[in-house]
């Protein structure tokens, strides 16, 4: 249906009206009551005059019509360019060429570039759609293996190409056009990428492999990293608020300054993992049986963490470490207060200064 716009239709029905009463006796009585000499030539010219401004409107209200139609075209056309390059973008995706590859990714996020500036909802759908696709193609191109030697991560593209598509969703202004979309990249191959300052919040890690990877000063907020491989990762001085880490590979992790505020590290493992300077404000630990490493160790909610001086700095206010084992754990360079809880471990019932005054002992096998 041709939308008309109301000033038109309204300016038609007033000069119809016009016309009807210049024709009614009465008003050319009105009209003309002063006229020493009236004829029928003097309502020609008045029915001249509201013809030509019928024929105005009616030129108007076609004109009207044409940039109408002219609109739906326009966007029928552009709907049919955005399927077709999307279309052609998508199967590039599939090719053996790193060229053609990475042509289709960046074909593919111009098409959600474009549909974010647009009015319909149909063509801001490809958004979302975008977004699935490229993460989908880094989860099955990323393959985690058990070798002799541990477990390894393996990418079966090109890492250029893994690397544009982490750059393209989460880096800088582009991840505003997926903001509120949550991305699901879990048992993906990451490691040996550039993740510095990344904003990964909320993003689905669940059992992905970043062994090594750097993500200083990245926004981990609310990511889920839950049973990951994460071990030598550098997470700097992070952001990990309300992260969750159950279950964990954080061996040898480098935590320095890292804000974990609130995390979830039930059963982590954090053999020799460096904490020095972390936020742990309320962060739950919960406890898990952790593997033998070897050197000094701390038990710390469950987890061994090699070298008492990690913990040096350690923000544990309101930490919970109910019922974990912490008879190896040396608290006197932490940040403790009333608010940590050590319901169910040795500490049960000390003020924070007793627990602080603490030594330890060193097992023999250590000595």
């Amino acid at each position: 249906m041709i939308n008309i716009a109301p000033w038109v239709a309204g300016g038609l029905v007033v000069v119809g009206i016009i016309l009807a009463l210049l024709w009614t006796e009465g008003v050319q009585r009105f009209l003309f009551a002063n006229e020493e000499h009236f004829s029928r030539s003097d309502i020609i010219t008045y029915f001249g005059v509201a013809a030509g401004g019928i024929i105005l409107l009616a030129q108007l209200m076609a004109t009207n019509m044409r940039i109408d139609l002219q609109e739906k075209s326009n966007c029928i056309q552009a709907q049919g360019n955005l399927d077709a390059r999307f279309k052609d973008a998508s199967m590039l995706l599939g090719s053996e060429n790193t060229s053609s590859i990475l042509a289709g990714i960046y074909a593919l996020h111009q098409v959600a570039v474009e549909a974010s500036q647009s009015k319909s909802e149909s063509q801001r759908g490809y958004i979302e759609v975008v977004e699935n696709i490229l993460c989908s193609f880094i989860r099955e191109n990323s393959e985690i293996i058990q070798t002799e030697n541990g477990i390894e991560g393996k990418r079966k593209k090109p890492d250029i190409a893994f690397q544009a598509i982490i750059d393209l969703l989460f880096r800088n202004d582009s991840q505003k056009i997926y903001i509120d979309i949550s991305a699901d990249l879990s048992e993906s191959v990451l490691n040996g990428l550039e993740l510095r300052e990344i904003h990964l919040d909320s993003v689905h890690l669940e059992g992905a492999y970043l062994e090594d990877a750097h993500l200083e000063g990245a926004y981990l907020q609310g990511v889920r990293f839950n049973y990951a491989i994460l071990k030598g990762i550098h997470l700097e001085s992070a952001y990990l608020e309300s992260a969750f880490l159950a279950g964990t590979h954080l061996e040898s992790a480098y935590l320095e300054g890292a804000h974990l505020e609130g995390a979830y590290l039930e059963g982590a493992y954090l053999e020799s993992a460096n904490l020095e300077g972390a936020h742990l404000e309320c962060v739950h630990l919960g406890c898990a049986i952790s593997q033998e490493t070897r050197g000094r160790k701390v038990y710390l909610g469950g987890k061994y963490i090699e070298k008492l001086q990690y913990l040096e700095g350690a923000d544990l206010r309101g930490a919970d470490l109910s019922k974990s084992e912490l008879s190896l754990t040396d608290f006197s360079n932490a940040i403790i207060d009333e608010r940590t809880n050590f319901t169910g471990t040795i500490h049960q019932g000390k003020t924070v200064d007793e627990i602080k005054a603490y030594k330890p002992p060193i097992p023999k096998n250590l000595k």
